[in-house]
């Protein structure tokens, strides 16, 4: 019978992290989604290996790079997001697609290339396409600043249907903005936002947008660590048979908890201690950056 055995990411019952000017550690952490860890020291467990049943889970590390920042509280800059359909059409038919640090849509976003032209800040933006909105879908939208302005660059999806609303509630189902009829053309909204987190949804069926643009005043944000998210990573590998960290996402996070994901060249997956010639647990390292 063909040996095997569970290795790296099985539940994940370790992880690592690295603080700014301090050496690198290891620390425990749920499987289940991206966390931040603490520092602490961990020995990866080997066992023996069978002829027959799956044996022993596995053990992962990361090193996690956490700082408190060190920007003034009251310093404050003007952080702008513009979201436009051309920069998302690979977002076709995909759910759950995350726009950027401020935007994200639940259900199936459609994007087409039916483009208009709209001005933002004095200069003049192509959208290259537009986001066709439905009533099952919902844009997201994290204010974490100060002064927030939102505005959004929409159409009805019928020219002689001027009556489709749209709605912007708080994540509490509270209802902040309620539109009147939006009529066809591209016709620009602006609407102030508190710090919280908001959904875009329709009353009614059938409106385009070709931008989405949000200002506020943040505080300056550093960069203070990452963190990893490993549902989509392989959890058993037979005996024989290579790691793979196919899956892994890799998140910096800063001062003001945003996270953003990380190019997958931009860290490192340190499976040195795997072994496909032996069942048992073993620590594989992800690092971020150098922090001593």
């Amino acid at each position: 019978m063909k040996k095997h055995f569970k290795s790296i990411f099985a539940s994940i019952v370790m992880l690592s992290m690295v603080s700014c000017n301090k050496t690198p550690a290891s620390s425990p952490v749920a499987p289940s989604s991206p966390v931040e860890s603490t520092p602490a020291t961990s020995t990866p467990n080997v066992s023996t290996p069978t002829t027959s049943t799956p044996i022993s889970s596995t053990t992962t590390s990361s090193e996690s790079g956490s700082t408190s920042s060190s920007v003034a509280q009251d310093e404050k800059i003007t952080k702008t997001n513009l979201v436009i359909p051309k920069d998302h059409q690979d977002k076709n038919g995909k759910t759950d697609p995350v726009l950027d640090d401020v935007f994200s849509v639940t259900g199936t976003l459609t994007v087409d290339a039916s483009s208009k032209t709209f001005t933002v800040g004095g200069e003049s933006v192509d959208s290259g396409g537009r986001f066709k909105l439905k009533t099952s879908n919902t844009i997201k939208i994290k204010v974490i600043g100060e002064e927030a302005v939102l505005s959004l660059f929409v159409q009805s999806a019928s020219n002689s249907d001027t009556t489709r609303r749209y709605q912007i509630a708080k994540s509490d189902g509270t209802a902040v903005h309620t539109s009147a009829g939006v009529p066809g053309g591209c016709n620009a909204y602006t609407h102030s936002l508190e710090k919280g987190e908001y959904v875009l949804s329709l009353l009614d069926n059938g409106l385009n947008f070709f931008g989405l643009h949000l200002t506020q005043k943040v505080v300056k944000a550093e960069e203070k660590g990452f963190k990893i998210n490993t549902d989509a990573v392989a959890k058993d590998f037979f005996v024989g048979e290579d790691f793979s960290a196919a899956g892994l996402k890799v998140y910096s996070v800063d001062t003001n908890e945003v996270e953003t994901e990380l190019a997958s060249t931009a860290f490192t997956v340190n499976s040195s201690t795997f072994s496909k010639t032996a069942a048992g647990e073993y620590t594989i390292t992800i690092s971020y950056k150098e922090y001593e």
